[in-house]
């Protein structure tokens, strides 16, 4: 029976944007997978070394979520203070260690109160914002109680970030694509014998 060429390729051509259509949309959840596959940031620990009477480093800019740890190196006791009162060490005898994790953004400044020359400055800023006002804003944080000694004080030990949360939207939008050049092939119109009932064609 004869077919009209011009249906078969209509159809042909529905059913491809029809399936176009359905593969857009796998992709485009699968950018969403990608955008908020991103990985959250991981609170670290930040190190001050507390040696011939000052704090090391004197100022030190961190995140919110991260913790600092004023380890004393001196032979004689010191104290981290907050000017505001969020936090106090107490006495820090030589190898005490005190842990504090900032929960706010502002500027904190702090002392020694055996030692008035003794001061030092924490930066806290908010995740994904700019250096933080020079003015303290709301103070917030919890004690994490004394520590171990520190054997090698590190004035930052912050850990680099990884992008492993981007892997299983990639291999999706992968498998999308060649999903779509299997279907292609799949659909694509095929040459066959076409009937010649009447002896039409050779009219």
């Amino acid at each position: 029976m004869w077919r009209n060429p011009s249906t078969h390729e209509g159809n042909f051509l529905s059913r491809t944007f029809q399936f176009l259509g359905s593969i857009a949309a796998v992709a485009a959840f699968g950018f969403a997978l990608a955008m908020g596959a991103q990985p959250a940031r991981a609170a670290t620990e930040h190190v001050v070394d507390v040696r011939e009477m000052a704090f090391r480093p004197a100022t030190l800019t961190i995140a919110v979520g991260d913790t600092v740890t004023w380890t004393n190196s001196d032979s004689m006791p010191h104290t981290a203070t907050s000017e505001d009162d969020p936090f106090d060490s107490g006495n820090l005898d030589e190898g005490q260690s005190f842990s504090f994790t900032f929960t706010a953004p502002g500027t904190y400044d702090y002392r020694c109160d055996y030692h008035s020359e003794m001061t030092g400055t924490i930066v806290v800023e908010a995740a994904g914002e700019a250096p933080a006002p020079s003015e303290p804003t709301d103070r917030g944080g919890q004690a994490a109680g004394s520590a171990a000694p520190s054997t090698a004080p590190n004035p930052d030990t912050a850990l680099p970030l990884t992008d492993d949360g981007m892997q299983l939207p990639a291999l999706l939008m992968g498998l999308g694509l060649l999903v779509i050049a299997a279907s292609v092939v799949r659909l694509a119109p095929r040459a066959g014998p076409r009937s010649n009932a009447g002896g039409l064609w050779n009219r």
